[in-house]
């Protein structure tokens, strides 16, 4: 007897039988199924050299903005330059000021765009600019205050989690320059430069502008709305007792954040919380993640698919390096994991290119994508990695070889006229598109406490699709893994019969 298994959700917290769910669905991409509960999916695609160059040291941060006239401008931060990728040389270039910079172990370059100017932020230094208009190197902004987190609202620059020469470090307290001047940081009525202290909050973790300002804390969220002078702004708690505590965690779409709360992933829209990992992923990704270097996550937003991918250093990673990534899709609230692509994910923006520049890559083929792709037109939102010596590559490689492995199943409760609890799976055919390559591997065991024993893989057959093997057990679980240029996976086909009892 055939029985059709549509593919449903990655749910590695649950209990292996039993499990609603699948045990693994790495390297690809989750969206809605064919049936409601069910879930196809998609290839994800590897990373393609788009740049042999190098930094001084691992990326801290991707800066990116516009001139007047709309050109793209791209920064990268390290511990200490700041470096501007020339799109004509395809290369990094110092854009640092003079002495460059001292940011220390766990921070991070956060920065906005003001009007032609990336303002940035790595806490260790003073606030930096640069005008894209005129190409200079970075710049003091301002001496009187550092900060670690920034934003832009209404025209003033706001700093989160803060130090200033006379109280320190302060990581509960807001401060903003003088209104339409982000040069002006000294405190005055009347330009509107001031500061608040939050309480009760734990430390900022990010800031999120809106009609409102949202102020992300280790403990809370907070709602920060400008009601003029005298007073300003007007800071009230929304949600109290739970807040982002991996600043790096923290990605804004649409409206809606998504974060790690230290408990579990969460997303903060219109002031209302709401778990999306809770009895998914999230015990997972606190026994899989090495808490010793949360401060090397990276979170991008794919421009063409709609998931937030989340990459970190596992417990198995070599000396902190991240090896891993969480992909949510944020409209299906589904989940999959993948391999890392790149240590590092940014969001970028693609420069526009000639046709002689292409002389770069030498040969047709090492072409990292084709010639209607976006990454060689100006302005459009892209996926840059960046490794931890600095060269770029683009999410427009080979597709990454998927695995997927279903609950621990009793197949026998599927069978008609099963006389017992026993069943013997003769084929299994993966059901998918396109022209990738399938292989099948059982795993069984008799009794639900026991390990499972796996067998070797099998090939599927390219006349029937069926990988053949015989498997007689009363727990059985489907491993497949497809390779090549794959598409759509949606569901198993199991050939299997009753067995007799011992």
């Amino acid at each position: 007897m055939v029985i059709d298994i549509p593919l449903p959700h990655w749910r590695p917290d649950a209990a292996d039988i039993g499990n609603p769910g699948l045990k693994r669905a790495n390297n690809c991409i989750p969206v809605a199924g064919n049936t409601p509960g069910t879930v196809t999916y998609l290839p994800l695609k590897s990373a393609a050299l788009y740049s042999s160059t190098t930094l001084d040291s691992a990326p801290l941060g991707l800066l990116k903005g516009t001139d007047s006239l709309r050109n793209a401008f791209i920064y990268s931060g390290t511990k200490k330059n700041l470096y501007q990728f020339d799109p004509a040389l395809l290369r990094w270039v110092s854009r640092s000021k003079t002495g460059g910079y001292n940011t220390t172990d766990q921070e991070h370059w956060n920065s906005i765009q003001y009007a032609s100017s990336i303002i940035a932020t790595n806490f260790s230094d003073n606030l930096q600019y640069v005008n894209m208009d005129t190409g200079n190197n970075f710049a003091d902004l301002t001496s009187l205050v550092r900060g670690r987190e920034i934003t832009e609202h209404k025209g003033f620059v706001i700093i989160g989690n803060t130090h200033d020469e006379f109280d320190g470090a302060q990581p509960s307290r807001l401060r903003w320059s003088a209104l339409n001047n982000p040069f002006d940081w000294t405190f005055s009525q009347a330009s509107q430069a001031d500061y608040q202290d939050l309480r009760n909050v734990g430390s900022i973790t990010g800031l999120v502008s809106d009609s409102d300002v949202w102020v992300f804390c280790t403990n809370a969220i907070v709602q920060m709305h400008y009601i003029g002078t005298p007073w300003l702004f007007e800071c009230s708690t929304r949600v109290d007792g739970r807040g982002c505590t991996i600043s790096s965690s923290l990605i804004t779409i649409d409206g809606k954040s998504y974060f790690y709360g230290g408990d579990g992933w969460y997303v903060f829209a219109g002031g209302n919380i709401a778990p999306i990992g809770d009895g998914k992923i999230d015990r997972f990704f606190k026994e899989d993640a090495d808490s010793n270097f949360y401060h090397r996550m990276t979170v991008i937003s794919d421009p063409k698919e709609p998931i937030v991918v989340w990459t970190y250093a596992s417990k198995s990673a070599t000396g902190g390096l991240p090896d891993s990534s969480l992909i949510y899709n944020y409209l299906t609230g589904e989940w999959s994991s993948s391999n890392a692509r790149s240590p590092s994910l940014f969001q970028s923006v693609s420069t526009p290119w000639t046709i002689d520049q292409l002389n770069v890559y030498g040969s047709i083929d090492n072409v990292p994508a084709s010639f209607d792709s976006s990454i060689w037109a100006g302005g459009i939102n892209q996926v840059w990695g960046i490794t931890d010596n600095g060269n770029v590559y683009t999410m427009t490689g080979p597709t990454m070889t998927a695995t997927f492995e279903t609950a621990e199943m009793q197949i026998a409760g599927s069978l008609e006229n099963a006389r017992t609890d026993r069943a013997m799976i003769q084929a299994v055919r993966p059901v998918y598109q396109s022209n990738g390559t399938a292989t099948v591997t059982i795993g069984s065991k008799q009794v639900p406490n026991a390990g499972l024993d796996w067998a070797n893989p099998v090939s599927t057959n390219p006349a029937t699709g069926y990988a053949y093997l015989r498997n007689q057990a009363r727990y059985h679980s489907i491993r497949m893994t497809i390779e090549g240029d794959w598409d759509k996976v949606s569901s198993l086909q199991v050939d299997a019969i009753s067995t007799g009892g011992r």
